[in-house]
């Protein structure tokens, strides 16, 4: 049976698409004469504009089958319609209808288009029942001389407006009408009713009752689906092995002091932060799929280097260039999978997975840099994040979808902004990290601010592309929530870096016995990840998110408040150290779920991935931030320790 495929897309200011002597009609025109004579591309297309909103341009596509769709916008589409962002902004969404009787109505010269919703979950049986009052009343409603048809959606999201124009929460049984004015070339269009301007979108945990479950359309099998999972999931894990295993594995050397550890520690969190929102831009304009390919080979290159590294500074240098390569593959991480999942319960698992596999992957990179250091040799550290990096990237070589990783011409790049916030954070995170050790401190500190009012004012008032756009922020609760996970994360990425270098350095335990120690951190961070994606729908986030909160306080007061005197590392570790860590997973685990949650359900579709790429960026930033601002704390009180010691002398 025909599957109809239903889209609609935004028509640039300006751009007269339904007049046939125009050039952007033209390219229109020629988009789909493209797509109609590509092999497998669709049996007839019907286009127009919406009668009351000249803005939004609907399109109806014929297909075999959804698996034929699928197949040719992979092979043949994106670069048929390659030259439509030259007209149109963003897609708002594409569906698919079955027919009955068939699509032949849509050829109309007027067409009126009736939009139900039901159920979710609604029986076959039921279908049959409703498409028989359907008919019934659409065909008393009609004149005898009207082509009437009527259809049920393939997936189960459709959107919805109210009369108002404005993002419906909660589908009900309510009905949409409109008219659709067609040109004189067979095109056609949906319409409804929606004067009123957009307002901010706001979150509400109901909304998620309209979302799709299944899989999506893009993925031929669940297996596909789950390598690409596993692709996704692993660049998250092999990026936290590298961050908590090389502290370790630092430490095993004979060249760097402790003053030396905390630079090298945090630079793979500052680099992260500070560039997957230009580099999620380029991820963008250019071929996703190709970034996160190339971020994941630099790294693999830069690791077999380290691995054969002659000294620690060597060895901090590839470690330098080897952190170029994490916010490369999480920024076109997150641009992939905005564009192919929705906001929904599905979206919300594989985000909890995510978040579950940081655990592992974080827990992992302790496990090998202990084994390395005390067994193995260092550099096998090194040689197995390569390995795992490169089953990361045959994975994802193999399962990203083309068509999901295609060029967006209608972007451009905000050279300005990225040039402004990466040298503005760069040296704010220097001046209190490393640069009070050094005269130039002060000035790092003072050209960093600087540079960061810069990008406040380009961002705002200069831009005509912000890498942020304002509208994310006038979201409701956002500027709150993204100021909320950057301290959270920061606060906890303090816990995870002087646990560690506590437990080594003044209980004196050996690697393998601090990996020990760490267990209930993974696996309690893991399983409660998973808990949360499966919960947290129909929970009360705010009540909840302020329960995490409580679980970062307390994790950070018990860490605190260890006993310096010698007392058993067993009674520590039960009496201060375990609990610590339990309510740590509490707290980051959820919360991250919890972030990408509302943020990535509060936000429209042509936002998502600006909205997954803010969540990645302020959780890292959070993380070289504070851990700069503590480090900052502790040279000044080991310099008041030595004025007093020689004060004394």
């Amino acid at each position: 049976m025909t599957v109809t495929e239903v889209g609609c897309m935004g028509v640039k200011p300006n751009m007269n698409i339904m007049d046939h002597t125009t050039p952007e009609a033209k390219i229109l025109t020629d988009a789909w004469e493209a797509v109609i004579s590509k092999p497998g591309g669709p049996q007839r297309v019907y286009w127009g504009l919406e009668s009351v909103d000249a803005s939004k341009v609907w399109g109806f596509f014929d297909f075999d089958s959804v698996e034929q769709h699928r197949r040719f916008a992979e092979e043949y589409g994106a670069d048929a319609v390659k030259d439509i962002p030259k007209i149109c902004t963003y897609g708002e969404f594409s569906k698919h209808i079955k027919m009955v009787p068939s699509s032949d109505v849509l050829g109309s010269p007027l067409t009126e288009v009736i939009l139900a919703y039901f159920p979710q979950h609604i029986s076959d049986e039921k279908k049959k029942g409703l498409s028989s009052k359907i008919q019934e009343i659409l065909r008393e409603a009609f004149p005898d001389d009207a082509r009437v048809a009527h259809a049920w959606g393939v997936e189960n999201d459709f959107p919805a407006r109210n009369e108002n124009g404005q993002p419906r929460t909660q589908p009900s049984l309510h009905m949409y009408h409109g008219m659709a004015e067609k040109s004189t070339t067979p095109t056609d269009v949906l319409e409804q009713e929606h004067n009123a301007p957009s307002e901010p979108l706001s979150f509400h945990h109901k909304e998620l009752d309209r979302l799709d479950p299944s899989r999506p359309a893009c993925f031929p099998n669940r297996s596909s689906e789950l390598g690409f999972i596993f692709a996704v999931v692993g660049s998250i894990m092999v990026n936290e092995y590298f961050v908590s295993g090389f502290p370790i594995v630092l430490s095993a050397l004979s060249g760097p002091s402790n003053e030396v550890r905390t630079w090298p520690a945090a630079v793979i969190n500052l680099t992260t932060a500070i560039l997957i929102l230009p580099l999620a831009r380029l991820a963008e304009i250019h071929s996703a799929r190709l970034i996160f390919l190339c971020g994941h080979a630099w790294l693999i290159f830069w690791s077999i280097i380290a691995a054969f590294s002659q000294n620690s500074t060597m060895l901090i240098a590839c470690r330098a260039m080897q952190c170029l390569g994490p916010p490369v593959f999480l920024s076109s991480s997150v641009v992939i999978m905005s564009r192919i999942y929705c906001p929904g319960p599905r979206n919300t698992l594989t985000f909890s997975i995510l978040g579950a596999s940081s655990c592992i992957g974080f827990y992992s990179g302790i496990f090998f840099g202990a084994l390395s250091a005390q067994v193995l040799g260092w550099k096998w550290y090194f040689l197995i994040g390569a390995f795992f990096g490169a089953g990361i990237f045959i994975a994802g070589f193999l399962t990203i979808p083309k068509s999901h990783g295609n060029s967006r011409s209608d972007l451009e790049m905000d050279w300005l902004g990225t040039a402004t916030a990466v040298t503005g954070v760069a040296l704010v995170v220097y001046a209190l990290t490393d640069g009070g050790n050094a005269p130039q401190g002060n000035v790092a500190l003072i050209l960093g601010i600087i540079c960061l009012a810069v990008f406040v004012y380009v961002e705002g008032w200069r831009a005509s592309q912000p890498l942020v756009s304002a509208e994310v922020f006038k979201t409701n609760y956002m500027s709150r929530l993204v100021v909320a996970l950057c301290v959270s994360y920061g606060s906890f990425s303090l816990v995870l870096f002087y646990a560690s270098f506590h437990i080594e350095s003044v209980l004196y335990t050996g690697p393998l016995l601090t990996t020990a120690w760490f267990i209930p951190l993974t696996a309690g961070g893991f399983i409660l990840a998973l808990i949360g994606g499966f919960s947290l729908h129909i929970l009360n986030v705010r009540r909840l998110l302020i329960i995490l909160c409580l679980g970062f306080l307390g994790s950070l007061i018990l860490f605190s408040i260890i006993p310096d005197s010698r007392i058993s590392n067993s009674l520590l570790y039960w009496a201060f150290i375990f609990p610590a860590m339990i309510l740590g997973i509490v707290g980051v685990d959820i919360t991250f779920n919890i972030h990408n949650f509302i943020i990535t359900t509060s936000l429209p579709d042509h936002l998502q991935a600006v909205g997954g790429a803010l969540i990645a960026s302020m959780l890292y930033l959070g993380m070289a931030f504070w851990l700069g601002v503590v480090e900052m704390a502790t040279s000044a009180q080991k310099e008041k320790r030595a004025e007093n010691l020689d004060g004394a002398s």
